[in-house]
């Protein structure tokens, strides 16, 4: 059976990131302009040998200060799916990418999905500035780190934000400096962000930047993700990248302030960024519903007890509790608590009946949410009943679940297995 909550999900239908640079010869820019589509968003159809297919037509921008059009940009790119539930997943995406080069120049850029499904979430603006002496450095890139690799990334494609996961993330900065010049930084959480008030205090961190001259960004499309590359260049300029490794600092769902600090001039550039959690389990993203599906888990007492107060106390007493299971404190994305309202969600859509509309309150349901998945189900019709029969081998059990009326499960008894 197809996962019905892959059709129900948070995330925003269609993603974009823009990558500018010097280029080595220091008089134009270099973009890499990337884009990331969900499949539900796509318009699928069957082609003459009966597969599903659909066309991304996007239409990228790019004014100059005086709204004169200096860039123009249609894409026609096929999509394929293997079967019609993938084609209104929310869960695949198609990725992709577009270089070029422009005059070192101010643009703004917006970037549009001509024939997605939803109109509403198929836009995206930005601004993107040109060097000068006045503005030596641009906005920062925000690139996921991999491991054992010092000079590539994956870039989150997430409209420049930061995916709020497990991994860890560098900073990279395009500059122009001159001979001997560095650079420190600090982050902050931007004051007034109510977003970050369940998650605790975020500690200001500050440090040295790395500094990368006569690197250029090499990418490339690897099993549908793009990875960036640096490599260093033959042309002696003043082009120099800025790096910020971050693998030792987790942030959470909110917006940051990064100071970048000339030490030899004391120049300082602010930006705003923000980390975001895109496909947050839908069953956590309502409060009282997330305090409800802790009910399986939870002693009269502790339910009570995170029950009380109003959502924001109730929000921070869920995180506060799940973070005795996470198996990886040293971040603050958790991915026991992921995962069990993830299970939440597939138990949801999965196992709701014409009797009952929550399929999480259902005896598969609950047995879903507190074991996972089964290794193997079995169906079992005789000429009386119908049962289906669930197997856990590293439980060493067996849940059996009679049919009582079309759709309608009951669990009938819960067996030891060898």
């Amino acid at each position: 059976m197809p996962d019905q909550s892959t059709y129900y999900y948070l995330r925003s239908n269609f993603y974009v990131d823009i990558f500018s640079n010097l280029s080595p010869q220091g008089d134009s820019l270099d973009f890499i302009f990337l884009y990331d589509i969900d499949y539900d968003n796509l318009v699928f159809q069957l082609n003459d040998e009966q597969k599903y297919f659909a066309v991304a037509k996007m239409e990228v921008t790019f004014k100059d200060e005086n709204a004169i059009t200096r860039k123009r940009i249609i894409t026609n790119d096929t999509v394929f799916a293997d079967n019609y539930d993938e084609t209104i997943s929310k869960k695949l995406t198609f990725k992709n990418l577009q270089t070029f080069t422009l005059q070192n120049s101010n643009y703004n850029v917006q970037a549009k999905l001509l024939n997605g499904k939803n109109k509403r979430t198929t836009n995206f603006e930005t601004k993107i500035e040109a060097f000068s002496e006045k503005n030596r450095i641009l906005y920062p890139y925000f690139l996921k780190n991999i491991e054992n690799e010092q000079l590539k990334f994956i870039p989150f494609i997430r409209n420049n934000s930061v995916a709020f996961s497990s991994s860890y993330f560098s900073i990279l900065i395009p500059a122009i400096i001159d001979d001997n010049e560095t650079f420190k930084f600090v982050i902050k959480a931007q004051k007034g962000d109510k977003t970050r008030e369940v998650w605790g205090k975020f500690d200001t961190i500050a440090g040295e930047t790395e500094v990368l001259k006569n690197y250029q960004f090499t990418i490339d499309i690897n099993a549908h993700n793009p990875i960036i590359s640096l490599e260093n260049t033959e042309f002696e300029n003043k082009k120099a990248l800025l790096k910020i490794n971050l693998e030792n600092t987790s942030f959470s769902p909110g917006t940051y302030e990064l100071i970048i600090e000339n030490t030899t001039t004391q120049e300082k550039h602010n930006f705003t960024f923000e980390v975001r959690w895109n496909d947050i389990p839908l069953s956590l993203s309502e409060v009282q519903y997330a305090v409800n599906s802790m009910y399986y888990i939870l002693t009269d007492a502790e339910f009570s007890d995170i029950n009380s107060g109003n959502n924001t106390k109730k929000y921070k007493k869920i995180i506060d509790y799940w973070k005795k299971f996470d198996p990886d404190p040293k971040t603050i994305y958790n991915e026991a608590m992921a995962t069990y309202f993830n299970r939440v969600d597939y138990a949801f859509f999965n196992y709701r009946t014409l009797v009952e509309k929550d399929g999480a309150k259902t005896d598969r349901g609950k047995i879903y949410i507190l074991n996972g998945a089964p290794d193997k189900i079995e169906n079992d019709m005789t000429d009386k009943s119908h049962s289906e029969i669930w197997y856990y081998y590293n439980l060493k059990q067996k849940y059996t679940f009679n049919i009582i009326s079309v759709g309608n499960y009951k669990l009938k008894k819960i067996e030891e297995i060898e």
